[in-house]
């Protein structure tokens, strides 16, 4: 297991300026607040790319660059545009299926659709609300890393086009809410557990955020989307479908978390985030591990590895927006159980030290987000709890700040004097799957 020994000090470093504001600054000295992206990175990666000096980054961006043509190709979608007429009998609001449910062979009409786990019913795939929603969110997220690093306006347009169509144009926005979503025929118009289908709204704000400065995305522009956002988490907290989602405990009750505290803050009410912290983790730690960290409701699944991954995911995602709520995830445990055993206890079978038993484990890969988390779990072990301690510490401030470049871009660039040939050993191998987590996340 690697405990990044060798990079520990230069880690800490990192992580007590990313702790401190979880933002960068943009070039016209406002504050950047990000979701996902780390703001040291994001800094240390735009001053080698300007300065040419790291062969690594140059190569990222330009696979980087390779994804945006295809993207730029793309036209933006619409919930207006599916075929399919919703129960309320307006196309603004969001559909979708829930995928692992079938006609039932013993009724004549099929219905009530009944459970087959892991076995994906095509019939879901035919409405694209959900497809396009995810396509756009990690299209805006790729759009925005490629301005804030090249400043070319194309992509901020392009970016600014998908959000207007989805969002804005009253003629083709969607609805603020999720009240037909993953509905099952037979038995309901929607569930709770639809709220995961609009999970990847955390990395569209991600890019959103990072498209701060440009000309294609106006101050009006971002004012009516936190009016779409303020919204649609109002009906995420007061809506039925929305307050039975926080009693779930599995992968929903995580993804929903991380919304609820990500639109929050985008929204300016971070209070509300944090109150639905402290409300909802108890639960979801106590209920969603085992004191080894196994997830015990993921590893039922047929598709166990995939689903405990991307749970993980997800909460390697909010240990990112647990600071903007002054909140340290990583240094939290109840009754013994924390999210560091949960991702040790993972961390022998993506190594291949451990043989997986638990479910369908070929065919899935799911490598590329494993070793994001493990880089991210890294960096909040290397630090332990010293990070709220220094956002509290104002007078520290730029110290902090200017000790964290200058840790970060040594670790980067494997030039640091403490142990240049560990830090040589510790550079990731760039590949379109990992170039745009390179470039934002903590990847070394």
């Amino acid at each position: 297991m690697m405990l990044l020994k060798r990079t520990i000090k230069a880690i800490q470093c990192i992580s007590m300026a990313v702790f401190l504001m979880c933002c960068t600054t943009t070039v016209d000295g406002q504050q950047l607040q990000t979701y996902i992206s780390n703001p040291e990175v994001l800094e240390s990666n735009l001053e080698f790319l300007q300065k040419g000096n790291n062969a690594s980054v140059k190569q990222a961006i330009e696979l980087l660059k390779a994804q945006g043509n295809t993207i730029m190709k793309r036209q933006p979608r619409s919930v207006v545009e599916k075929s399919y007429v919703p129960p309320s009998g307006d196309k603004h609001d969001f559909v979708s299926l829930a995928g692992y449910y079938w006609p039932d062979p013993k009724k004549k009409d099929g219905l009530p659709y009944i459970h087959k786990d892991g076995q994906w019913n095509p019939e879901a795939s035919k409405i694209k609300d959900r497809s396009d929603l995810i396509q756009m969110s990690k299209d805006v997220r790729a759009l925005g890393t490629l301005y804030y690093y090249t400043k070319d306006e194309q992509y901020a347009k392009k970016a600014t086009e998908f959000l207007t169509r989805w969002f804005l144009n009253d003629k083709t926005k969607m609805n603020p809410n999720l009240q037909f979503g993953q509905g099952v025929r037979g038995v309901n118009e929607g569930r709770s557990v639809g709220m995961v289908d609009t999970r990847d709204l955390v990395d569209l704000l991600d890019g959103v955020q990072l498209l701060s400065g440009s000309q294609a995305w106006t101050a009006s522009n971002n004012n009516q989307l936190k009016a779409w956002f303020k919204d649609y988490l109002n009906w995420m907290l007061t809506s039925n479908i929305g307050k039975s989602t926080q009693n779930i405990t599995n992968n929903i009750g995580t993804a929903y978390l991380a919304q609820v505290v990500c639109f929050s803050v985008y929204t300016d009410q971070p209070q509300i985030g944090r109150k639905y912290f402290d409300q909802m983790l108890p639960k979801l730690f106590d209920d969603q591990f085992e004191s080894d960290g196994k997830q015990p409701h993921e590893l039922k699944r047929k598709d166990a590895w995939m689903y405990s991954n991307s749970n993980l995911n997800q909460w390697m995602k909010l240990l990112q927006l647990a600071r903007l709520v002054d909140f340290d995830l990583w240094g939290y445990s109840y009754k013994g159980k924390s999210l560091e055993k949960a991702y040790s206890w993972m961390l022998p079978y993506s190594e291949g030290k451990a043989q997986w038993t638990y479910g369908k484990k070929e065919g899935v890969d799911m490598r590329a987000t494993f070793e994001a988390n493990r880089k991210r779990a890294e960096l909040h072990r290397a630090t332990g709890g010293a990070e709220l301690s220094v956002r509290r510490n104002v007078a520290n401030a730029k110290t902090s700040v200017a000790n964290a470049k200058q840790g970060v871009l040594k670790l980067i660039s494997g030039k640091s004097s403490e142990n240049n040939t560990a830090s040589a050993t510790a550079k990731t191998t760039i590949t379109n799957s990992n170039a745009l987590s390179f470039l934002t996340e903590v990847n070394f």
